[in-house]
């Protein structure tokens, strides 16, 4: 997580900019804990959404700054 926090620290400034996070499938721990996050810590400056780009379906988040 401390990496998905710093990738989306830097980006803070670039709205409208997309990052798409890579977790994988697995038991979602990864993908709960992201999601967590950018609801309670960063809903004021994202949102996110499951991806369907480039074939990634629940093994990714799509994040938009805004």
């Amino acid at each position: 997580l401390s990496y998905f926090r710093q990738i989306l620290h830097k980006n803070l400034k670039h709205r409208g900019r997309k990052i798409i996070f890579i977790h994988g499938n697995g038991d979602g721990t990864l993908r709960n804990a992201i999601r967590r996050e950018l609801d309670e810590a960063f809903a004021m400056s994202c949102t996110y959404e499951i991806s369907s780009v480039a074939n990634y379906g629940n093994s990714a988040t799509v994040v938009t700054v805004r």
